[in-house]
């Protein structure tokens, strides 16, 4: 029997080498015995003896670890007297050693609560009785200081247990969860904020400085905690520390009063005054103090004779990352009330008291600099702001009287944060983003708002493109001196930093485009007369090719107002917009006779051409550009017409998949550009007239360079088509070529004969292949002769060129016409050229870059896309689709199986 004490000190000594305190066949020997005792529920018992008897921290750590897991893995295989006796005991055991725990093994003690805090999810709805923890656990809080912080401990963990997860069981956990919630998270929140207005009035006084801090962070881990519950059990996304809403029951009602984000922020300053000896007589008294008060739910703590006199919360000697924690706590709990739902306020006037204080608060901390050095301070002090201001709209922020002193302090903190722009990017995007959300109504309500808003957005817009400028000088030149990624090589980072980009440079758009325009003659006067090196020239102008295509996208939709950028004097937007794109183009041009470009100069450009395109292609370009200028926009281009306007996006396409075939990147973008020009179908908003439909796939039917591809497509001048690995990109360039095909065929005037002889045209290239592959089989009778290796690529690069122009074929009659090229011999079984896949099938299959393109082309051939496979009834080919498919098929199973 394992209550032999011979047995126990077994175990420990087993426990010291499982975790790494002996030799290397100690530690086996370990494994051997430890890791069955821990898997098998009925060795429950057996694990509580050791708790009982064992003052060991390895064999503690083992037991309560293995009893966590049996727990949590067979908990319908242990018998419910066990669950309740290991419930009284974990919870008797950290009445009685949970002080000595806390001071000693504080890591042993989590492991305890861990443990308790499962059973009781586990068992909640097994029982009422089970649901009593907020009882039993009160009992700890009229205990010492160590009990009471073990208390808010179990308080903490619990309410991060109960949290609705995904995986096994979710439904009964999520139904625990509902239970907890409705039954107990208020009671245990209710804790918690008693706790920190004490710790605010002054009532308590713990004698020890580091129980004190401890204490409190523990009622301030535990108050996030609770603010952070999954009240919907809804399950979010925990990729992101961001929670958009906090869906607060209507009878948390301490959370209306104003003072509890006013207890918080000033919470928030102890935690950085006390140390200057603001609060050190209050915490002198404090350790001075002898009367002992153990009733009121404050065991252990002093109650202060003065009840307006604030606690010495973190003295001198107070560990600086206790303090920390503490601070960092509050700014993340004032970030969930910044959070709340609307609904939650009965009374606009609460939820103005609410914001009034929110406002105030971070004023506060900004005027006085606090914590703000730290970096885990700092960065919640950021994600605070862009809660207040995500959460409100403009006209409720101007409602509170501190707005403009709040927004006059903000400035100049966001200012002097973009001059220190190596220090944590991230969390200046929460910072640049409240700026950002400012600039729609403040466009579209001048009148409302201060007028100094859109100065101080202005100001931000640009130094924010400065430090863009000093972040690629310092890339550039000292590379392994910084400690951050570079945005020109995340996309996510870098699209994250150009949307806000161009939702700040929408304000004061002329004095915005000017400066750019000045940072791209510098930086090229520069790189002429050799004052930068070349590697800092290619990372400044990339920067400046991205800039000025944010700035340009920021024009993307009519319903934006484009006077803006007359405001200084600048002149029409679209005219400084074509200014800025004439030195883009300009630069293009030039870079286009090296080899060398940088492949993130060449995705800039692209990224360019993206926004170029959306502003300033089709119908949606004459609107916005004939409002205000007819004839300057392309003049300024140096173009005549749109036509030469959509011939430079062409051009560079075009010339991308001939030159820069050996960039992944730039020729999947280039592609996904030529695609979004051939197929976009977009709503456009305009401010004189109702949405429209516009296709500007249509445009590229004149455009001379569009016709050359779709009449060359397969030339040995096209190198990506030739590069191996490129498969699923020549998927994509059929798929838009057939796409401007299909379109030309429908589209009066432009065919050139008919529907079956413009596509046999077109597909004269396949043809060649086909004949070839065709050939090399003798007509059928020496199939074999497709297992040479020459034939592998040929056939890989044809079915992948089918399924795209596949793809394209949306209509009945682009379906028939594919159908008919394929299934060219109807009356002459194993004659039709699609039964060259059938031998393929058979040849190939074992070789998944032949057969995979292969059978997703079968796939979507019988796709049965928009109702596109229509056959008349007397007509066989839906059967003789049958037979060749399932040729396919059968050809391909037979060997695989």
């Amino acid at each position: 029997m394992m209550d032999d004490a011979a047995q126990v000190q077994q175990l420990e000594l087993l426990c010291q080498a499982f975790y790494g305190g002996g030799s290397k066949s100690e530690q086996n020997e370990a494994h051997q015995v430890l890791l069955p005792l821990a898997s098998n529920p009925a060795n429950v018992p057996r694990l509580q003896i050791i708790l009982a008897k064992s003052n060991n921290l390895q064999a503690l750590l083992f037991a309560t670890a293995g009893l966590t897991n049996l727990f949590t893995k067979h908990w319908s295989q242990i018998p419910d007297p066990l669950k309740q006796d290991t419930r009284h005991f974990v919870l008797n055991y950290l009445y009685q050693r949970g002080a000595d725990l806390l001071h000693n093994a504080p890591e042993i003690l989590g492991h305890f609560v861990r443990l308790l805090c499962r059973v009781v999810k586990l068992s909640w709805l097994e029982s009422v009785s089970n649901q009593k923890i907020v009882e039993q656990v009160n009992q700890f809080l009229t205990a010492s200081t160590a009990h009471w912080v073990v208390g808010l401990s179990i308080y903490t963990e619990l309410t991060q247990e109960m949290q609705p997860q995904m995986g096994r069981q979710m439904a009964r956990l999520r139904r625990t969860a509902f239970s907890f919630r409705d039954t107990a998270l208020l009671d245990i929140f209710k804790v918690a904020v008693q706790t920190l207005q004490q710790f605010h009035s002054g009532a308590i006084r713990v004698p020890n400085q580091q129980e004190e801090a401890q204490l409190l962070k523990q009622v301030l881990q535990l108050t996030h905690n609770c603010l952070s519950f999954d009240f919907l059990g809804t399950v979010p996304d925990d990729a992101t520390d961001e929670q958009t809403t906090v869906m607060l029951p209507q009878s948390w009602t301490m959370l209306k009063d104003e003072s509890f984000p006013k207890t918080l922020f000033e919470l928030y300053e102890l935690c950085w005054t006390s140390r200057e000896g603001l609060l050190a007589t209050t915490a002198s008294a404090s350790l001075g103090a002898a009367e002992e008060n153990a009733g009121g739910g404050n065991g252990g703590a002093e109650m202060a004779g003065e009840a307006g006199a604030p606690s010495g919360a973190f003295p001198v000697h107070t560990p600086p990352q206790l303090r920390v924690d503490c601070a960092q706590l509050c700014l993340a709990s004032l970030v969930l009330v910044a959070a709340l739902r609307r609904s939650f306020f009965s009374r606009d006037q609460e939820r103005a008291d609410c914001l009034s204080q929110l406002i105030l608060g971070t004023s506060r901390i900004i005027d006085k600099n606090l914590g703000l050095h730290n970096d885990m301070c700092y960065h919640e002090f950021c994600r605070l702001l862009g809660k207040i201001n995500a959460a409100n709209q403009l006209s409720e922020l101007c409602t509170s009287k501190a707005f403009a002193d709040w927004t006059a302090k903000l400035f100049h903190f966001t200012m002097a944060s973009l001059e220190d722009w190596a220090r944590l990017p991230n969390s200046k995007h929460y910072l640049l983003g409240v700026w950002a959300h400012m600039v729609s109504p403040l466009l579209f309500f001048r009148n409302t708002v201060p007028r100094q808003l859109d100065v101080y957005i202005q100001r931000i817009t640009t130094a924010f493109i400065v430090s863009r400028m000093q972040l690629a000088e310092a890339v550039a030149s000292q590379p392994d001196d910084l400690d951050l990624e570079n945005p020109l090589h995340n996309e996510v980072l870098r699209a994250e930093q150009l949307d806000v980009l161009t939702q700040l440079g929408r304000c004061r758009y002329g004095e915005t485009a000017t400066k750019v325009l000045e940072l791209f003659h510098e930086t090229r006067a520069a790189a002429e007369q050799k004052a930068i090196s070349r590697e800092v020239f290619q990372q400044k102008i990339t920067w400046l090719v991205y800039i000025v295509g944010a700035l340009i996208g920021g024009h993307w939709t009519g319903r934006v107002p484009m006077a803006s950028a007359d405001d200084d004097g600048q002149g029409p937007s679209h005219v400084v917009n074509a200014e800025l794109a004439k030195l883009v183009f300009k630069l293009m041009d030039e870079t286009n006779k090296f080899t060398d470009t940088p492949e993130s100069l060449e995705l800039g450009y692209l990224y360019f051409l993206e926004q170029f395109r959306k502003v300033y292609i089709g119908e949606h370009a004459k609107q916005v550009v004939n409002m205000q200028s007819p004839d300057r926009f392309a003049a300024v281009l140096g173009a005549s017409n749109d036509d030469e306007v959509l011939g430079l996006l062409v051009t560079k396409i075009g010339f991308n998949l001939q030159q820069r075939a050996d960039m992944e990147d730039v020729i999947k973008r280039t592609l996904s550009l030529f695609h979004e020009l051939a197929s976009g179908m977009n709503i456009v908003h305009c401010t004189d007239r109702s949405p429209h439909l516009i296709i500007s796939g249509r445009l590229l039917l004149n455009n001379s360079t569009a016709n050359y591809l779709l009449q060359h497509h397969r030339n040995e001048e096209f190198k990506f088509l030739h590069v191996r690995g490129y498969g699923k990109y020549r998927t994509t360039y059929y798929f838009t070529l057939a796409k401007l095909l299909f379109l030309r065929i429908g589209s009066s005037g432009q065919g050139r004969g008919t529907a079956s002889e413009q596509f046999e045209t077109f597909m004269t290239p396949l043809s060649a292949v086909f004949d070839q592959l065709w050939q090399r089989t003798a007509d059928g009778t020496n199939i074999q002769e497709l297992a040479n290796p020459q034939c592998r690529e040929p056939l890989i690069g044809l079915v992948r060129d089918l399924r795209g122009i596949c793809m394209a074929c949306n209509t009945t009659e682009s379906y028939s016409t594919m159908f008919s090229w394929l299934i060219n011999h109807p009356k002459q079984p194993g004659k039709s050229r699609i039964h060259l896949f059938t031998w393929a099938a058979g040849i190939w299959w074992e070789d998944p870059e032949v057969v995979i393109p292969l059978l997703k082309f079968t796939a979507e051939f019988v796709h049965n896309r928009s109702q596109r496979i229509s056959f008349d009834q007397a007509s066989a080919n839906g059967i003789l689709l049958f037979k060749e498919v399932s040729s396919i098929l059968v050809s391909y199973g037979k060997r695989y199986g």
